[in-house]
């Protein structure tokens, strides 16, 4: 029949995401060291980490911390809480209702870590309505990321910020686009 709501399963630090309207939307959290932070309300140098302090790199985010959060961002930022293959691992299910339209991503980490939800939604929007091109674009994107960051390193440039999302990684992105929905 015809779907009226996204179902997803997840364990770990791979996203779904939600683009409808042109506006890109988190389906999925973070299972990491850092969403805990931020959940629990961590304060670092007296200030609460910011709710997307792991877009770390991400220019306007970056303006909004400090540097003793964002060290502790960049510290943290690859430890996952969960993962397949431990025992007894709890999956996060997350129901999402659908229209007409909706484009869902999905993204691993090597994706997600190298690009940040601006540029992720921005590539999204680019694409749209092309489900093969916005996970091309993705995959793409995030292996340039790391490309430059290899070069900068290997010529004695720095490396700053966003740079440093280069992470050589898994890559992988899958969309799809809902053509009916029912109400």
């Amino acid at each position: 029949g015809t779907p009226k709501e996204l179902i997803t399963a997840q364990v770990g630090d791979s996203r779904v995401y939600r683009l409808r309207g042109g506006a890109l939307e988190r389906i999925t959290q973070d299972q990491s060291r850092i969403q805990e932070m931020i959940d629990v309300g961590r304060r670092i140098d007296g200030q609460l980490l910011p709710p997307d302090a792991d877009q770390v790199g991400d220019p306007e985010v970056d303006a909004r911390m400090t540097d003793a959060q964002r060290r502790v961002v960049i510290q943290f930022r690859n430890v996952i809480t969960r993962a397949l293959g431990r025992s007894k691992v709890r999956v996060d299910v997350t129901r999402t209702p659908i229209e007409a339209g909706d484009e869902f991503i999905a993204i691993s980490d090597g994706v997600g870590d190298c690009l940040t939800d601006r540029e992720i939604e921005a590539i999204a929007r680019e694409h749209s309505g092309d489900p093969v091109r916005i996970s091309g674009a993705l995959v793409a994107a995030s292996q340039e990321r790391v490309k430059a960051k290899e070069i900068a390193q290997e010529t004695g440039r720095p490396v700053d910020a966003l740079l440093d999302r280069g992470k050589d990684d898994d890559r992988s992105a899958v969309a799809i686009r809902i053509t009916k929905a029912r109400a």
